[in-house]
Parts: C-alpha cells; structure tokens; sequence
C-alpha cells in the first residue's frame, strides 16, 4: 500500500458495477447474478461492446442495465460509457457512486468482488485492486509465471511511485468517485490499467491490492490482460525507450505514454518529454 493518506468512509455512498463485456454469451448472466449478492452493489451496468451474439440479452435479463456500442471500441472507451451512465443514475441527494469494474466472464466467482468494496466503502483507500489469491505464496503450485508486460508494468509503477505491485496489470478494481473523476479520460490499448495507477498514486492518493478468487472462463473475447512478451511489444516498446532516455522526466509526462492519442499528436506533449511516430527517440529538455 502507497503512504497513509486520510480517505474519508462514505456509509451513505452506494457501489456501481460496471461489467464491459463482448461476446460474453450466457456467462454475463451469471455474473450480474453474482454481483447482486455483493453488498453495496446498487446498481448493475453491461457495455456490450459490440458484440454479435446476444450478451446484452442475457444481461439485462439477469437484471443489469445494458448499454450497447454498435461497433467494438475497446476496454477505455467502454469504461467510460459505463461510468457516464452511473453519473446519470447518482442521485442529486446523494455522493456519486463509487465504481466497481469487473470482467464479463467471472461467473459467480464475481461475488469475491466484495472485498474490494469493503475497501473502498471503509475508506482504507481510494483504488482497491484484486490479485490472484494465493499470489507471493510459498507454495510453487499457486506462483503464476510472471509475463514481459507484467514486469514492464511492475517496474515502471514501482519506478514512478515507489509502490511495488504484485498484479499490476489486474483489470479487476474498486475506485472512489473522486478519485476516479481525477484521472478520466482513460488511456486507450494496453496500458489502461498502469496508467490508471501511475496517475492516481501521482496525485497523493492511496491504492491496496487485495486476494480475490476470480476464476475466468474465457469467455469474454474482448482484450484482456497481457499475457505474452508478443502481445507487451505495444504498451512496452515506448516507454521502455523513453525511460532510458528520461531518468528524471516528470510522472505525468511518463503517463502520458500510454496515451495513443497522446503519440499521434506530438505537438501536444511537453517538452520534458517528445516521443513522435511511436518509437523514434528525440532529444529531452529536462
């Protein structure tokens, strides 16, 4: 866990689940099921990201409200409806919710979420994240394989913060509103999640990691944790250079890295840090 920090408990403030799925199928049913069971979970929300089969039906049979893109726009993008349309809902007497994101195919494993909004609903801390349970474990049978994109992202988290994360790619989190509204937009492709934690420790706020027993049946197609040295080459091979050559560039023009958007306009990145056309290195005024 980051250094202390006050985090304020809201009894009061209720929970949003947002769950972004695509071509999910059946299995999104039994996770909206599950997530009613979490307590503090009022409110249920699907982004069917362009699936073509019928996730958003299952979804909002199981009782989940569905919102569906026409065409896949990516985990960021789906985040972002998803909690524009938690905003709708909050009510005008009451905090904004805060906001769970989970996987579409968790099934009834989902209802393990509940330590993460325990987390966040007592005030330990602002962004509650989940690790495979069993995780730094002695026994050789629970250790999971570490990948190139998991250690880029450990080192670079641990590097820019001082924070040392055991999952650091975890899609699976609990976040307060306020911490929340401080680091939207999200970053787009696979750097989502390592940005979203290097911003918010950047801002003096605080994060935990807690054992969830999160079983995934791979059913959910969408772009999930990076798993091989392959599929790091996009997230790791900017910032990999650019570390080298920005030792004591700022956290927030590190950040700005794993920003697409960021790369295709160059004009629009400081001068502590020009990284155009992807991967070519340019001279650093720091």
């Amino acid at each position: 866990m980051t250094p202390a920090q006050s985090v304020e408990p809201s009894p009061s403030q209720k929970v949003a689940a947002i769950i972004c799925a695509h071509n999910v199928g059946r299995q999104i049913a039994s996770t909206v099921r599950a997530c009613r069971a979490i307590p503090g979970v009022d409110l249920l929300i699907v982004i069917d990201d362009g699936s073509d089969d019928e996730t958003g039906k299952y979804a909002r049979a199981a009782g989940a409200v569905v919102v569906r893109h026409s065409v896949p726009r990516g985990r960021a993008s789906a985040r972002e409806t998803g909690v524009k349309v938690a905003a709708m809902r909050d009510r005008v007497d009451a905090p904004g919710r805060h906001i769970l994101f989970l996987s579409g195919d968790l099934g009834e494993s989902a209802v393990d979420a509940a330590f993460l909004v325990e987390a966040i609903s007592s005030g330990r801390a602002d962004l509650a994240c989940a690790v495979p349970a069993g995780l730094g474990s002695e026994d050789p049978s629970s250790a999971r394989k570490e990948t190139a994109a998991q250690r880029l992202a450990h080192n670079t988290i641990r590097r820019q913060t001082g924070w040392d994360s055991q999952a650091p790619l975890s899609e699976q989190l609990c976040i307060t509103r306020e911490a929340l509204n401080a680091i939207m937009p999200f970053a787009n492709g696979y750097g989502l999640e390592l940005d979203m934690k290097v911003r918010l420790l950047a801002l003096g706020m605080t994060a935990i990691e807690l054992p969830c027993a999160f079983e995934h049946t791979g059913d959910d197609h969408s772009f999930g944790e990076l798993s091989t040295g392959r599929q790091a080459w996009p997230m790791s091979r900017g910032p990999r250079r650019c570390l080298r050559c920005v030792k004591f560039a700022s956290v927030d023009a590190i950040a700005l890295l794993f920003r697409p958007s960021a790369w295709a306009f160059p004009s629009q990145i400081p001068n502590t840090l020009r990284f155009p056309n992807h991967v070519q290195e340019k001279s650093v005024n720091v």
